[in-house]
């Protein structure tokens, strides 16, 4: 991937995401009920993230057919809310993971 046209690896591609979308963008706060039964309040500042994550959505859009769009959108909240629980070795998940790394391939 490249940033105004210089080629970044996974490190300095974030960090430097990370600097920009901070100076443009703003601080997120949210509140989530965890896995346990509680409810926690936080703020997240992850701009280059937010920035990849908005980026790849929409290169998606132009390149994936609506079939194959159509069953990964649903499946993508679940998908990272059992990574967020740990379950990354469960079978939902792998298989989950197995159908999103299919759709990346098209």
């Amino acid at each position: 991937m490249a940033v105004d046209g210089k080629r970044l690896f996974a490190g300095a591609l974030l960090t430097t995401l990370n600097r920009l979308g901070g100076e443009h963008g703003s601080v997120g706060g949210l509140v989530e009920n965890r896995f346990v039964g509680m409810k926690s309040r936080g703020v997240y500042e992850t701009p280059g993230g937010t920035i990849l994550h908005v980026a790849h959505r929409a290169a998606g859009i132009p390149t994936l057919d609506r079939e194959a769009l159509h069953p990964v959108t649903p499946l993508v909240p679940r998908y990272a809310e059992m990574i967020y629980y740990g379950f990354l070795v469960h079978a939902g998940t792998r298989r989950r993971s197995g159908l999103l790394d299919q759709v990346q391939a098209t």
